[in-house]
């Protein structure tokens, strides 16, 4: 997910049951002192929230994220019973 502004402490992850959520919140930054006036505000603020439908195939103990400049990068790895496997025919 792209979340340019934000930090991993501005946003949430969890997993329960199949579906994974991400939400969080980004304020809208305002310099009191100099009040800029904005012809235009290209970047959105406010509260987010994304769920995703997974399927009870997730590994819940291995999942990962990262944030990097920017970018929420989530892994999920599968379960190995849930892998698919190649049959050898006989």
């Amino acid at each position: 997910m792209d979340l340019p502004g934000l930090s991993h402490d501005d946003v949430n992850i969890t997993y329960e049951a199949g579906k994974l959520q991400v939400s969080g919140e980004r304020s809208f930054e305002r310099d009191e002192e100099n009040k800029p006036q904005f012809h235009r505000v290209e970047r959105w603020y406010g509260r987010f929230f994304r769920s995703f439908e997974l399927g009870r195939e997730v590994e819940p103990g291995n999942i990962k994220a990262t944030f990097t400049d920017g970018v929420l990068a989530i892994e999920l790895p599968k379960k190995e019973e849930s892998k698919p496997m190649k049959i050898e025919i006989k």
